[in-house]
């Protein structure tokens, strides 16, 4: 697969209106919920040796998602990186 219909590939998921792109979208928001409910989970517990495996993994497939999702972009993520001039919230 050629890195080009790979990133056409990616934006179709994240952006496009096909039965597939919108279970990935709620694929998506399902991992967002499980690791919200996982973090509040096991804040109340002492971490042990596995919970600390999962938060890894948590975190090595958030960077995972978060790398596709930036190089699905077109500039989103590189603009995002630049500073802006004047107030950045609103």
């Amino acid at each position: 697969m050629t890195p080009e219909l790979w990133k056409d590939n990616l934006r179709q998921l994240y952006e496009g209106e096909t039965h597939s792109s919108v279970r990935f979208r709620y694929a998506l928001l399902a991992l967002d919920i499980v690791t919200v409910l996982f973090i509040v989970a096991t804040s109340f517990v002492s971490r042990t040796r596995f919970i600390e495996a999962l938060d890894a993994v948590f975190g090595i497939g958030y960077l995972r998602i978060s790398r596709r999702g930036c190089s699905s972009a077109d500039n989103r993520c590189r603009n995002s990186l630049v500073s802006q001039p004047g107030p950045t919230s609103w």
